[in-house]
């Protein structure tokens, strides 16, 4: 169903009349995708070590133009995968993993000329994991909660492709103190469709999307 309805936006935002594209950057949007997350387990006693986390899913997220400057973004993330519980080199057993992530944030966007913006976000993070071994019968829920500061660059390539970078900082119960970068593309095909993709890494944390976007 996921995969049906993705192939239902890319195949509406290709068919859609091409019109002349404004060379502004539109921080209202609404994106939809796959996405797919490595987390970095914390640290556990050597003799019973749980792998690190790789899940793949889902996304969607937006951003809304609030003036001055000022916009709210948002994101929800879910994806499944298997994780091992190892001791030593000795793989002991398999986990199934749910993992879902909720961020929101406040930006803000200046112009340095017609081409580029800086930006800057202060967010939130709540991720959830579920573990479970029917087998065993054994089902474990966590769940944490994280800050994250972030400084950046918003620019035009050319008249279709808009491309950013950021520098991350995300502290708390999932992310320990940790120093990350984020680069992303939206292939713009007229005012209101664009394909984006989206690539972040930090000490052991990635996180890769791809999807359509609509931008108001």
């Amino acid at each position: 169903m996921k995969n049906h309805c993705f192939a239902m936006l890319f195949a509406a935002a290709a068919l859609s009349p091409v019109t002349a594209i404004a060379a502004s950057r539109s921080y209202t949007y609404l994106d939809a995708g796959y996405g797919k997350q490595t987390i970095e387990s914390a640290d556990s006693d050597p003799l019973l070590r749980l792998d690190d986390i790789d899940a793949d899913g889902g996304y969607v997220g937006g951003s809304v133009e609030l003036g001055r400057g000022m916009f709210l973004t948002g994101a929800f993330h879910r994806g499944n995968g298997d994780v091992d519980v190892s001791s030593g080199s000795q793989v002991l057993t398999r986990l199934d993993v749910d993992v879902q992530q909720v961020a929101l944030g406040l930006g803000y966007h200046y112009e340095i000329n017609e081409r580029l913006d800086w930006t800057a976000e202060l967010g939130y993070l709540n991720t959830r994991f579920e573990y479970e071994n029917r087998a065993l019968s054994f089902t474990e829920k966590q769940d944490g909660d994280d800050a994250r500061a972030s400084v950046g660059l918003r620019g035009n390539l050319s008249e279709r492709l808009e491309a950013w970078g950021k520098l991350r900082y995300t502290d708390g119960d999932t992310y320990d103190g940790e120093v990350s970068g984020a680069v992303g593309a939206l292939l713009k095909f007229n005012e209101l469709w664009g394909l984006t993709a989206e690539a972040g890494a930090g000490a052991g944390n990635r996180q890769y999307t791809l999807g359509v976007r609509a931008s108001f």
